[in-house]
């Protein structure tokens, strides 16, 4: 059972996951289309 404070917590930690993976599905995104801003993440080279 979950207190109102652990309630809290727990959809802060959820809200702030979502988030992150949006802005990194939304980077992808730009780089796959030509953004240079997010380029770098895709870059082939970097792996190497």
């Amino acid at each position: 059972m979950l207190t109102g404070a652990n309630k809290s917590s727990y959809i802060d930690n959820f809200l702030d996951r979502s988030l992150t993976a949006t802005q990194l599905t939304e980077g992808i995104d730009k780089a796959l289309h030509g953004d240079n801003t997010y380029k770098w993440f895709i870059n082939e080279n970097r792996w190497k």
